[in-house]
């Protein structure tokens, strides 16, 4: 579980089903009342923005999420082709899971690839 006092720039949340990773985040501490979390996430699946008000204490679960370590080969019409280097299993992305990391890819670039319930849903550059 992952608790508001646990909150950094790129950590994943399961929010109503969905996986997020937080964009930015800014602890409030009123004077009056209880201290709560302005934090703008990012859904893995869809690529939408959230900004969300969280109690302080608030706990959330952790997304199913694993990363592969894949090298780029190239782009045609089908989208961005990845290649495991170690089973030589190849995957093609389409250009909303690659979106703005498309700029800098170029041949044989290592890439890490996140997949939520087996499925990609986002790329890591190095």
């Amino acid at each position: 579980m992952i608790e508001t006092s646990d909150f950094k720039k790129g950590v994943k949340l399961l929010i109503d089903g969905y996986p997020y990773t937080i964009v930015d985040f800014q602890h409030v501490k009123p004077g009056k009342g209880n201290q709560f979390t302005r934090t703008k996430l990012k859904n893995l699946l869809t690529g939408s923005n959230l900004e969300r008000t969280i109690k302080s204490g608030e706990r959330f679960e952790e997304p199913d999420i694993h990363y592969k370590e894949m090298n780029f080969l190239y782009k045609d019409d089908g989208g961005f082709n990845f290649m495991d280097q170690t089973s030589f299993e190849q995957l093609a992305l389409s250009p909303d899971v690659v979106s703005d990391g498309a700029n800098y890819l170029t041949e044989n670039l290592p890439i890490k690839i996140c997949f939520f319930n087996d499925r990609a849903v986002g790329i890591e550059l190095p």
